[in-house]
């Protein structure tokens, strides 16, 4: 699986962020593409320790969580998510992308030994786990808007 602490994947999320347009259209979902990129933003922020969750699930069940549904299994349309990453009151298209790109940043730039705060679903994870989760969710994201 790819991550996002990958040379290649990093151009890859790149070029494909830069593809989206202000009127981007999503292909499922209610998220507009500033939302989309704000929720993007958020995952990262959340993994920076700049927003706090509170787990849904015990020790045990999140870490099956990580290499089941976080890795192996392919994600569906329209999954629920954390309250704390919605945002029905974006800024503007260029002001959401402009963020994501340098959290997207300030996230790849943490040093190997970063200690990532825990995710609401898979709780604590490795910087290995944590690439491989904000990828599947990126790309999951950019495929919803066709990129």
């Amino acid at each position: 699986m790819k991550s996002i602490f990958d040379k290649e994947v990093q151009e890859e999320v790149l070029r494909r962020a830069k593809t989206l347009r202000p009127y981007s259209v999503r292909l499922w979902g209610k998220m507009s593409v500033e939302q989309m990129l704000w929720h993007l933003s958020a995952q990262l922020r959340m993994g920076l320790g700049d927003i706090k969750v509170k787990p849904w699930f015990n020790k045990i069940i999140s870490r099956m969580a990580v290499w089941t549904f976080g890795i192996r299994i392919p994600w569906s349309n329209n999954l629920m998510t954390a309250k704390e990453m919605k945002n029905d009151n974006p800024a503007s298209f260029q002001v959401e992308l402009d963020n994501f790109l340098i959290t997207f940043d300030r996230f790849l730039a943490k040093p190997t030994g970063h200690k990532f705060s825990p995710h609401p679903i898979f709780g604590a994870m490795s910087r290995e786990e944590w690439g491989k989760i904000a990828y599947k969710h990126i790309d999951h994201h950019f495929r919803q808007f066709g990129v």
